[in-house]
C-alpha cells in the first residue's frame, strides 16, 4: 500500500532479498532514496495495509505473521520496526479511524498508538469491517455489530446459513446504511438495519469472486461480481441491471478472488479477478 515518510508524501514499499526499500515519487519518477533496510520477518499471512494509528501525521505499514503484528513506521528517516505479540494467531486486519481491527478464532482486537486499546471475545468470528463509529464482527451463522471504541453490542442478527469465507461489503450515507453478505454457498444477502434479505440466488456450480460496490449517475449504488464465465452487475433489491450478466466467452473468474472499481479519467471501471492472469 502506499504511504507517506518523513522525506516523501507518496512511496511504495517493495520487499527483497536486501530487505525493505521504499520507492518515493519525487520531480515525476520514483526514486529509492535510503536503500534498503533489514527486516527480520517480512513473509506475511496477508497483504500489508497502512494506516497512521498514532496520528503523528505518517502512515505505518502494518502486517501479520501467526500471532505477531508487525509495524514499519517511517516518520523518521530511518524505519522504526515495533510488534505486539497476542495470545493466539490473527486473521486478517482492516484500518478504520487511525486504528487497526483484528481477531484470533474467538477475539476482536482494536490497536492504536502502537498497542492494544480494546478488546472483546466473541465465539467463531470469521470476519471485519467498520464504518463511523460502528464494527461489523461477521460469524458462521451471525452478523454483529457493536460500537467500535469500547464493542457495546448494537444489533445481532440471525443468518439463514453459513457465512465467513467471503467479507462483509458495506454501504453508509449518514445514518443510513446496507451490509451485504455473501454466503459460503454463493447465496447473497442485504441487511439494512431492519430486515435481512437474499437478493442472489447461486444455482451455478461455481463460486462468485469477493463482491464490490460501483457506483454510476445512472442507477447509483450497485454491488458487482463475477461467477463462472459471467459478470454480474446488481441493483440494492437484487434486480439485475439490464446489461447484465455479461457473458466473458473462455475467461472464468476466480472463486473468492477481490473485485475492484476504479474511477479514472475516461469513466468507472469494474476489474473482476481472473486465476493466474491478474484482472
Amino acid at each position: 500500500p502506499a504511504i507517506n515518510a518523513n522525506y516523501s508524501d507518496l512511496a511504495i514499499p517493495f520487499f527483497g532479498a536486501d530487505g525493505i526499500q521504499l520507492f518515493s515519487y519525487l520531480n515525476n519518477e520514483w526514486q529509492d532514496l535510503m536503500g534498503a533496510s533489514e527486516i527480520i520477518d517480512w513473509f506475511f499471512d496477508y497483504p500489508l495495509i497502512s494506516e497512521d494509528t498514532n496520528a503523528d501525521g505518517y502512515k505505518e505499514l502494518i502486517g501479520i505473521r501467526g500471532k505477531v503484528m508487525h509495524f514499519i513506521d517511517y516518520a523518521n528517516i530511518n524505519p522504526t520496526f515495533r510488534q505486539i505479540t497476542f495470545p493466539d494467531s490473527l486473521y486478517a486486519p482492516i484500518t478504520h479511524n487511525q486504528a487497526v481491527y483484528t481477531h484470533t478464532d474467538n477475539c476482536v482486537y482494536k490497536v492504536s498508538d502502537f498497542g492494544i486499546a480494546n478488546f472483546c471475545s466473541f465465539g467463531d468470528i470469521k470476519r471485519l469491517a467498520a464504518w463511523q463509529d460502528q464494527l461489523v464482527i461477521l460469524k458462521l451463522r451471525e452478523l454483529v455489530i457493536v460500537n467500535n471504541q469500547d464493542f457495546t453490542l448494537l444489533d445481532a442478527i440471525e443468518l439463514v446459513e453459513d457465512c465467513g469465507d467471503y467479507d462483509p461489503v458495506l454501504w453508509y450515507y449518514e445514518d443510513r446504511y446496507m451490509i451485504y453478505v455473501t454466503a459460503n454457498s454463493g447465496n447473497i444477502y442485504r441487511y439494512d438495519g431492519s430486515n435481512l434479505k437474499k437478493i442472489f440466488t447461486n444455482h451455478s456450480d461455481y463460486l462468485p469472486s469477493q463482491p464490490a460496490l460501483f457506483v454510476d449517475d445512472d442507477h447509483g449504488v450497485q454491488l458487482f461480481f463475477g461467477l463462472g464465465n459471467r459478470a454480474y452487475l446488481m441493483m440494492n433489491n437484487g434486480a439485475l441491471n439490464s446489461r447484465f450478466p455479461r457473458y466473458l466467452d473462455g475467461v472464468y473468474i476466480q472463486e473468492h478472488g477481490y473485485s475492484r472499481a476504479l474511477k479514472t479519467s475516461e469513466g468507472n471501471l469494474m476489474h473482476l479477478p481472473v486465476k493466474d492472469q491478474g484482472y
